[in-house]
């Protein structure tokens, strides 16, 4: 991935809480320490320490402008995947951040709905209505893995 590609998914990965400004920043200074002429938009990020984390994220945000941001959504996408299957997030937290990826992304209309479907599952079984954490499990677990299979034969 190009730094430009992997701001975007540094920022969907930021939006989503699964890595801290801190990490943005580190990134950012590597850059600027292994680069003999680093891009100059890498100095703002690497210099916003003291903004907030929006401020940052609206910061990988311009950078990504103009870019196939294909790549990015699924490798933010990925990260969710590792940190759920791995036990890191609970069911109700997954959902959650995939609906910020979902939100946050340039996705194609029928997979923000499909990421609405799972978080609406989510909402049922939050509020007592219906269902399990086993079905919101599931839920997210057919999304990633449908998502994933697309993205191979893509």
């Amino acid at each position: 991935m190009t730094y430009r590609e992997q701001a975007e998914e540094l920022r969907l990965s930021l939006a989503m809480g699964l890595i801290e400004k801190a990490d943005v920043i580190r990134w950012a200074d590597a850059i600027v320490l292994a680069e003999a002429n680093p891009p100059t938009w890498i100095f703002d990020v690497s210099l916003a320490s003291n903004e907030p984390p929006g401020a940052v994220a609206n910061r990988l945000r311009d950078v990504a402008d103009g870019i196939d941001v294909t790549v990015p959504a699924q490798k933010a996408l990925e990260r969710l995947a590792r940190a759920f299957r791995s036990g890191k997030l609970a069911p109700l937290e997954a959902a959650q951040k995939l609906i910020l990826w979902a939100n946050s992304a340039q996705l194609p209309c029928e997979t923000r709905a499909e990421a609405f479907d799972v978080m609406f599952i989510a909402e049922d079984v939050a509020d007592g209505i219906y269902g399990s954490l086993a079905d919101v499990s599931s839920a997210i677990e057919r999304f990633l893995t449908r998502h994933e299979a697309a993205w191979r034969t893509g």
